[in-house]
């Protein structure tokens, strides 16, 4: 007879609800696992155990995607690759249609990206709340009065040509 899920998570945390669950996923030895927004129901202490796991299960040949909005820099700084996404719409009647990438590659390179940009990451800002900034039109681009978020995608589809940058290879 199946066990309840009530009755199986009683006791346990969201955030070890999470952990259980994925822990059953791993059962199966999957090559891709593709885990949305883990950190929402954790503490700091429990993000650090979840980012601790996620690169163990990485280690083992998994490729592990995860959906999050807004990650703690700690969490942001220990992945990989990023993908950010943004709007391209020119006009507010269009934002839910238009998402698309405004950058891809090495983590460690997101920062030198957007400077390359002429976007200026003040020294004791949160990277993280930085490019969720630009993205959102809540910072100003060097020399250009007229910049709009949704140009992001086009300097995006620019600068991924450019050799020898960085971003062009996923590690």
């Amino acid at each position: 007879r199946p066990v309840e899920t009530e009755k199986a998570y009683k006791g346990l945390t969201r955030a070890q609800r999470k952990l259980v669950s994925i822990g059953m996923e791993l059962i199966g030895e999957p090559s891709l696992m593709l885990i949305e927004d883990p950190f929402s129901v954790c503490n700091y202490a429990e993000e650090r155990l979840f980012s601790n796991a996620f690169k163990e299960i990485a280690k083992t040949g998994c490729t592990v995607v995860i959906f999050c909005e807004k990650p703690r820099y700690e969490v942001f700084k220990g992945f990989d690759n990023t993908v950010i996404i943004g709007n391209s719409a020119e006009d507010q009647e269009q934002l839910d249609r238009k998402i698309s990438t405004v950058y891809v590659g090495p983590t460690n390179s997101t920062i030198k990206y957007f400077e390359e940009l002429d976007f200026e990451c003040p020294k004791f800002q949160n990277p993280v709340d930085f490019v969720m900034d630009i993205i959102n039109g809540n910072i100003e681009r060097k020399n250009d009065a007229q910049f709009t978020p949704d140009k992001l995608t086009h300097f995006w589809s620019v600068k991924q040509n450019e050799p020898a940058k960085p971003w062009t290879k996923l590690e």
